[in-house]
């Protein structure tokens, strides 16, 4: 699963990347009418729906990458300290000694 998300948030880095870079610098001048004056407003507002898409693909592929992450670190946290786990078992009385912590 994380070899898939790492996968498709690589592509959208990349597509996010040629987005940006394939549209049309905003230069309006002073008369403030610009390219759309010429008829290429269709084309820039596809491309800027385009790069707002992939943005938030952005946004959502670092949040998944950041808990999968988050939840793998708690994983092998208990992984090596197991003696917490048989503590925190519901009737146990044993205590058990302390691990040092690095």
């Amino acid at each position: 699963m994380q070899t898939i998300i790492y996968f498709l948030y690589t592509v959208n880095c990349l597509l996010l990347i040629g987005s940006v870079l394939m549209q049309q610098p905003q230069a309006q001048g002073v008369s403030g009418h610009g390219q759309s004056l010429f008829g290429s407003a269709g084309t820039k507002d596809v491309m800027y729906r385009t790069t707002q898409i992939l943005i938030a693909g952005f946004f959502i592929f670092a949040f998944l990458i950041t808990v999968m992450d988050f939840q793998q670190q708690q994983i092998e946290q208990q992984l090596l300290f197991p003696q917490k786990l048989i503590a925190d078992l519901p009737g146990s009385t044993e205590v058990l000694p302390e691990l040092p912590t690095a």
